[in-house]
């Protein structure tokens, strides 16, 4: 992990040594995943499809990949996974949905902490965001996931232990309406032999701390359309990595100055892109996960929503973004 101590070391040399640890972290992928299935046949044609659904899971089973998908009330997940690199594909339904999380509690009784968190952390009020980073971070660590909307499905794939882990719709937590406690969080028993292989990522894209600047990416300037990618987060907090396909002619100025805005509660300059992202949600410091994203050839703005645990800004604001271009 990168720190914010005094260092010699040139940009091609930090893009390297971000390089050469997202991919041993890729290569200590190994084997897994599962799913659940069943329902009382009471005829033929019930008898049919109960045997087409068990097929259908046990073939998601030797693979380790799995179907999530999120409506507008609902957020439908598998209930057991095998250890291994597991992709779970994501789709959404609804464009108030598809903000899709895994997440590992880092103890039994840290679901009532984590909720807490997770809400405090998405807090226009900076103090609050503050403390509720750092109750989110003493009590999850986060794996990635997918940002999708729909007709943009994404799959993501993560290395998992044998444990319990959690799936959730992000847009629940930061939904001041919905009574806390009704937030869409379903859980994902890992158990079994291993199984699966991890997908080879084209492109490796890293969130680092750049000495004298901040938080920032470090990605190719050109990505492949349809090509996984392996999002590293090398700093040390959780960040994401969410790509918005920018309006024609719009520039990295006009992503800067549109977080600027946001940043102090302005919503009156337009967003230089539509809204409605394709990705990943925040993955802990240290960790990495493998997304397949639905990009068209295009320019997107690689940014992020998460605030700085230090004082609550957000980090696009401070210079966390960049403009990529997708063939």
């Amino acid at each position: 992990m990168f720190s914010r101590a005094r260092r010699r070391t040139t940009s091609a040399a930090a893009a390297g040594l971000t390089l050469l640890t997202a991919a041993a972290l890729l290569t200590g992928l190994a084997p897994g995943a599962a799913t659940a299935a069943g329902a009382a046949p009471d005829s033929a044609a019930a008898a049919d499809a109960a045997r087409g659904r068990t097929e259908a899971a046990a073939s998601e089973d030797r693979r380790n990949s799995y179907t999530v998908v999120a409506t507008a009330d609902d957020l439908v997940v598998p209930a057991v996974a095998r250890p291994g690199p597991a992709s779970f594909a994501v789709s959404t339904t609804d464009a108030t949905a598809g903000q899709i999380g895994l997440v590992r509690l880092r103890r039994p009784d840290a679901l009532d902490d984590f909720r807490t968190g997770l809400r405090m952390s998405f807090s226009d009020d900076r103090d609050e965001s503050v403390r509720g980073a750092t109750l989110l971070s003493a009590s999850a660590e986060l794996l990635g996931g997918a940002l999708t909307k729909p007709g943009h499905p994404v799959t993501f794939t993560q290395l998992l232990r044998p444990g319990s882990y959690l799936l959730i719709e992000y847009k629940d937590f930061q939904n001041r309406e919905l009574p806390v406690g009704e937030e869409r969080i379903r859980t994902l028993t890992v158990s079994g032999g291993p199984a699966g292989r991890p997908p080879a990522p084209r492109a490796v894209v890293a969130s680092y701390d750049r000495p004298g600047a901040g938080a920032r990416y470090l990605t190719p300037r050109t990505l492949r359309a349809g090509e996984p990618l392996l999002f590293f987060n090398a700093l040390d907090q959780v960040n994401e990595a969410a790509f918005y396909k920018l309006y024609p002619g719009k520039t990295a100025e006009d992503v800067h100055r549109f977080f600027v805005a946001v940043d102090n509660h302005d919503w009156s300059v337009p967003p230089p892109f539509p809204l409605g992202s394709v990705g990943t949600p925040p993955v802990s410091p240290g960790r990495s996960v493998v997304v397949r994203v639905p990009f068209t050839p295009g320019e997107y703005a690689l940014v992020t929503w998460v605030a700085d645990v230090r004082d609550g800004h957000k980090l696009a604001a401070k210079g966390t973004h960049t403009v990529v271009t997708v063939e």
